[in-house]
């Protein structure tokens, strides 16, 4: 039932930074103005949505904490263009047809 627990914990966590944030943005509306609240209240919600993501995926439900591998990105391969020193080879057309 630790998983059960877990969730729980996650739902409080997830309403407290809801709460705050309303808070907040009344607060800011109130002082700042609201065209400029909106922009801080759209801040403070995607600031908001990437920590609670963050502590979402930093802990399993079972309660584990999974071991990150880096992730290597290969960079991407160029692809060879023909110099324009060397005439393209075409099967079956000569120099000479032009």
């Amino acid at each position: 039932m630790r998983g059960e627990a877990e969730v729980q914990s996650l739902a409080r966590t997830t309403i407290t930074v809801i709460v705050t944030g309303l808070i907040l943005a009344i607060l800011i509306m109130a002082i700042v103005g609201v065209a400029t609240a909106g922009l801080l209240i759209l801040g403070i919600a995607l600031i908001g949505t990437s920590a609670l993501m963050l502590f979402r995926h930093t802990r399993d439900l079972s309660g584990k904490t999974p071991s990150w591998q880096p992730i290597i990105v290969e960079p991407r391969q160029r692809r060879q263009r023909p110099s324009p020193r060397q005439p393209q080879v075409i099967e079956g057309v000569s120099k000479d047809a032009e």
